[in-house]
């Protein structure tokens, strides 16, 4: 059984599917690039980005773990190694593989509820 096959690898996958979308946002608005007070004034949360990319069909399951696979890949681990360790806490957000799609769904539900914005 490789790494990506085992338990942990999929434990660790879906964690990862929990908590990319919350953390891409966190991101978002400590870089500024969305504002803290219009994402609630507009009732933007978690849910209603996680909402857009299901609508949009965002497969966040397939794009966490080919984000795995290319960090087993990259760190050329032994099957005994955990892929935890090398996708998260320590990734940098800015390389979120799900960052451009929580961008483009924050982007999509400011212009929808908060037209003005």
């Amino acid at each position: 059984m490789t790494v990506a096959e085992g338990p942990q690898f999929e434990a660790a996958k879906a964690l990862l599917e929990r908590r990319l979308v919350p953390r891409a946002l966190q991101y978002l608005v400590h870089t500024g690039e969305a504002d803290r007070n219009v994402l609630s004034a507009c009732g933007i949360t978690e849910h209603t980005v996680r909402g857009l990319l299901a609508q949009q069909q965002v497969p966040i399951g397939q794009i966490v773990e080919e984000a795995m696979l290319a960090c087993l890949a990259d760190a050329e681990l032994g099957t005994d190694e955990d892929p935890w360790e090398y996708v998260d806490p320590r990734m940098r957000e800015e390389k979120n593989p799900l960052l451009a799609h929580v961008r483009s769904a924050v982007v999509q539900c400011t212009a929808a509820a908060c037209p003005g914005e």
